[in-house]
């Protein structure tokens, strides 16, 4: 009996896992957008660009990763508050 029901603990989570959109991987490069706006397909495998694309999220402590060189004024958000003109550790922009 315990074996039946570890194995459908599993099969449940591995179903949840797999049906999740924001776990997914693996891509099609024949299909554009299959990883979101901000990944690319690479490989079959969803890889993070060498640049962010517009409309994407970058890191403000860092230097500017935007492909087009710039951020949408008044974009920057954190998600610590606290970290807001200190540190920046928490705090990202949209890239314009």
């Amino acid at each position: 009996m315990r074996l039946y029901r570890l194995v459908g603990v599993l099969t449940v989570l591995a179903a949840s896992l797999w049906m999740e959109p924001k776990a997914r991987a693996i891509c099609d490069p024949d299909t554009e957008g299959s990883c979101g706006s901000c990944l690319v397909c690479v490989n079959y495998r969803c890889v993070q660009p060498s640049c962010v694309p517009s409309g994407c999220p970058d890191d403000v402590l860092y230097n500017t990763n935007c492909c087009s060189g710039a951020a949408v004024p008044g974009s920057t958000y954190c998600s610590n508050p606290a970290d807001w003109g200190t540190t920046w550790a928490s705090c990202y922009q949209i890239c314009a």
